[in-house]
């Protein structure tokens, strides 16, 4: 079996993310990207919405999912 690439939004990547593999330390949930932030899940969802926190779509019933190396970078530029 073939390994499947995501997509990761935005498309256009915040400076701080770009050229960095993103997607080997696994994903997390919208919740545990909120609680290892320290901050709500509405948050976390404006944070994707506005294209300040890269996150990749599985299917529609499973949500967003985001890279926790992106949750690292994030966290550490705050």
């Amino acid at each position: 079996m073939g390994h499947k690439v995501m997509a990761i939004y935005p498309k256009q990547l915040p400076t701080a993310f770009a050229g960095q593999d993103l997607f080997g330390e696994g994903l997390v949930s919208v919740g545990q990207a909120a609680k290892f932030l320290g901050i709500c899940r509405q948050s976390v969802y404006n944070l994707m919405d506005n294209g300040k926190l890269p996150f990749v779509v599985l299917n529609r019933f499973r949500g967003r999912r985001i890279p926790k190396a992106a949750l690292r970078i994030f966290a550490e530029s705050m």
